[in-house]
């Protein structure tokens, strides 16, 4: 039963009389359905504001001889749907009296009441019946936030710390060890793909102890995407991995080259081009443990900017769903969980721009887009 106070106005309104069947209760054997009348009266005024009460009762024809009853109904006005609430009626009564409180911010317009089933406990009646208007006036000047910040607490912050200093370590034991084989050598394929099977293994570990020392859900889902997106590029690097092993064997040729040929800083030219993903992969998961230290948070703002201005934004990260920005260029996405993230600008009349921002490595969280004509 929903709480909320009740108060009976001088003037009652009955606006309909609606006709269901009740359905035969378990508890009463042998008894036959029969038919009964509800009537659906409105005791407020037709006009509420939002932030009062819509109050109104529900009469039946005959009162039920059990206890545990209950009429439902709903309750939507413009963009809103405030849910079913189940009004008991009790054994012996014939009347539900509701008291409903419209949210502060309920939208101004026409709002209706619907009465959708009686629930004997055991079973749900379906009512057919016309929804019951009544008005509600808005409330102007109400303030909302925009954005959110999901800050981490000093033990999330050494436990990052503490993970990002044995990630350096790893990362050096790993170069070491690569220095030992030569192109060719496939033993070098099988120290990398051990290596990200133990990292992912940590990964799952830290992520769970970071959980474990905040009580509250709320950085549950931004942890998620944070964790998810170092999950998904050791992943990507352990599939480059077996694909070079599968072109490998199918050509009878080695598939190494040197890194000096590829875009890998000078420090890592030495090691052969499989490496390359896997200590990007590290490299990562170690940047992202000291951003998320450094910053006391996972979340950033990324601006986006484009000329002309007026394109639409559409984000996601690698192999999500695309999230549509509600505010074209100039803008800022807010609150964006610490991930690699792709931003598609759009404008009519120019080429699409797509453009992948890393918020470990960019200094300033800032895409800067020149739209060119076809």
């Amino acid at each position: 039963m929903r709480s909320g106070r009740y108060s009976l106005l001088r003037h009652t309104r009955t606006l309909c009389i609606l006709t269901f069947l009740f359905g035969s209760p378990n508890i009463i054997g042998g008894q036959q359905s029969a038919t009964a009348t509800l009537t659906l009266t409105v005791l407020s005024p037709d006009v509420v504001k939002a932030g009062e009460f819509v109050s109104f009762e529900i009469k039946l024809d005959k009162a039920p001889t059990f206890t545990g009853g209950c009429v439902r109904f709903i309750i939507y006005g413009p963009s809103t749907n405030l849910g079913a609430t189940c009004e008991d009626v009790p054994a012996g009564e014939r009347v539900a009296k509701v008291s409903y409180h419209i949210p502060v911010t309920g939208k101004a317009g026409l709002w209706y009441i619907r009465v959708t089933e009686f629930w004997t406990g055991t079973e749900a009646i379906p009512l057919k019946a016309e929804p019951i208007p009544f008005q509600v006036i808005g409330n102007e000047g109400l303030v909302y936030p925009t954005s959110a910040e999901i800050k981490i607490n000093p033990s999330q912050i050494q436990l990052f710390r503490k993970e990002a200093i044995n990630l350096q370590g790893h990362i050096q034991s790993l170069k070491s060890e690569l220095a030992n084989y030569n192109n060719k050598d496939e033993g070098a394929k099988d120290v990398l793909q051990r290596n990200i099977l133990q990292a992912l293994q940590s990964l799952d570990s830290t992520e769970k102890t970071f959980l474990g020392l905040e009580s509250r859900q709320s950085q549950q889902s931004t942890a998620t995407v944070f964790f998810d997106d170092i999950r998904l590029s050791y992943r990507d690097a352990l599939s480059e991995l077996k694909k070079r092993k599968n072109a490998r064997h199918i050509s009878g040729e080695p598939q190494w080259i040197a890194v000096s040929q590829s875009t890998a800083s000078p420090q890592d030219r030495r090691y052969p081009v499989s490496a390359a993903d896997a200590l990007r992969a590290f490299e990562q998961n170690e940047l992202a443990y000291e951003k998320a230290a450094d910053t006391q948070s996972l979340v950033f703002d990324l601006t986006v900017n484009s000329n002309p201005s007026g394109a639409s934004i559409s984000y996601r990260r690698r192999g999500d769903p695309v999230h549509k920005n509600p505010d074209q260029t100039n803008t800022v996405i807010k609150s964006l969980p610490y991930a690699l993230w792709i931003v598609l600008i759009q404008k009519q009349g120019y080429r699409d721009e797509e453009r992948e921002h890393d918020p470990y490595r960019e200094p300033n969280h800032v895409i800067n887009v020149e739209l060119h004509q076809p």
